[in-house]
């Protein structure tokens, strides 16, 4: 009555066994790199405001220093 078992596959084997420390793996290098890239992305946009900041500034220094000339 008992039905015979097939042998499994080395394939479904490794992943039966490896599956979930693959996914634990993949999904820590997945947010580090989102992490890691999101805090470059927040640097470099506080960097470019911050040249922007400086060039409005020279600007409206120029602008002064030329407003003060007769």
């Amino acid at each position: 009555m008992d039905k015979p078992r097939r042998p499994s596959s080395p394939h479904v084997n490794f992943y039966r066994s490896f599956g979930r420390p693959i996914g634990k793996v993949f999904l820590g290098a997945v947010v580090t790199y989102q992490t890691i890239y999101w805090i470059w992305v927040k640097l470099e946009t506080d960097e470019i405001k911050d040249n922007k900041r400086k060039e409005i500034s020279d600007l409206e220094a120029k602008v002064r220093r030329m407003q003060d000339k007769p």
